[in-house]
């Protein structure tokens, strides 16, 4: 993996429980794990296509270093836009833990 390849900031983010509102009900909030440096691919044509086959509401591709903070109970956080994704699947390129690919579905903040 080139370093070059890695040019957008995210943040991982892990879900924690948060306050009450005025309703009694808690409501998730978001706390940074970490924030490294990814390539985003959006999936369009023919990739999404095969994509999906494992993925179903794949949108995105993010490579990135190994982390183990990477997990498809987590989110991404694009820092540049403000974008959300959540991870749907992460895979380990080649079983080497050096790199990684973390299959993305865009969302809407809660």
């Amino acid at each position: 993996m080139r370093a070059g390849s890695l040019i957008h900031r995210v943040e991982i983010q892990k879900s924690v429980k948060g306050a009450r509102d005025a309703h009694g009900v808690k409501k998730k909030t978001w706390s940074v794990v970490e924030t490294i440096r990814v390539g985003f691919v959006p999936m369009g044509g023919k990739e999404a296509e095969v994509a999906r086959q494992t993925t179903p509401t794949l949108t995105h591709v993010a490579n990135a270093r190994y982390t183990a903070n990477l997990s498809p109970s987590r989110r991404l956080h694009k820092l540049d836009d403000g974008r959300l994704f959540n991870i749907e699947a992460v895979l380990s390129v080649n079983e080497r833990n050096r790199e990684m690919e973390v299959h993305l579905k865009e969302t809407v903040e809660e």
